[in-house]
């Protein structure tokens, strides 16, 4: 056998109308259906008494409509957010991973002015140049001294 799903045959009634209907979804699930609709009429009738059966169900037929039209707006709009916040994400994993490439290429740069620093073959302005980019990659420190454990790029995936 395909595993072909086998359509139910389910026999309900709708506004003092009997119907029946074949559907491959569950008996369980289009007697829910039915009762909603059978829900919506007698609401519209009760607001509207002198409305004929056929004009109620037309009437909650088009309250249906208008909410479905409004979730698929809202589920649209959903996903155009999502989407833009996926972009977003992706953008800022492109900069972390940017940040993280400067950040090991100034520890290089910390590593050779050392060097040279032990070597004597610096001058002021490399002295500078030492100090701003330690400051970069150091540490903060808490009260009492200690450095801090944070780091912005440690943590990353990547």
């Amino acid at each position: 056998m395909g595993g072909a799903v086998m359509p139910n045959k389910v026999r309900m009634k709708i506004g003092g109308i009997e119907y029946s209907v074949t559907s491959e979804e569950s008996p369980e699930y289009i007697k829910t259906l039915g009762n909603e609709v059978e829900h919506r009429i007698n609401d519209v009738l009760k607001k509207s008494p002198f409305l004929s059966a056929a004009m109620a169900a037309v009437m909650a037929a088009l309250e249906c409509l208008d909410e479905c039209k409004k979730t698929q707006n809202e589920c649209e709009k959903l996903r155009l957010e999502i989407k833009k916040l996926l972009e977003e994400s992706a953008m800022s994993k492109v900069d972390a991973q940017l940040y993280k490439h400067r950040c090991e290429e100034l520890k290089q740069e910390i590593i050779n002015l050392q060097a040279g620093a032990q070597r004597g073959e610096h001058d002021g302005a490399e002295t500078q140049e030492l100090s701003r980019a330690q400051s970069v990659t150091q540490k903060p420190q808490t009260e009492d001294g200690k450095a801090e454990n944070i780091s912005v790029f440690d943590d990353l995936p990547f």
